[in-house]
């Protein structure tokens, strides 16, 4: 889903004629779009996906350490 949605992110960006730089996408896109300036409509647009990928990294991170805990 994380990929997914930073995939949606940088379609959206790419159609206004935005790139963002190059690495991982864990660095990539919350570097990058933040970097930006967008238009209200797409800031309005991204929005939910940047709260989206946040979450889905969070929560992604929490799964790793509880499995590395129970290690």
């Amino acid at each position: 889903m994380r990929t997914g949605t930073i995939s949606v992110m940088r379609a959206l960006l790419r159609q206004e004629g935005y790139r963002l730089p190059s690495g991982s996408s864990a660095r990539r896109c919350p570097r990058g779009s933040a970097r930006l300036t967008l238009p209200e409509a797409l800031a309005t647009t991204l929005a939910p996906l940047r709260t989206d990928r946040e979450t889905l990294t969070a929560r992604d991170w929490r799964a790793i350490e509880a499995r590395l805990a129970d290690a």
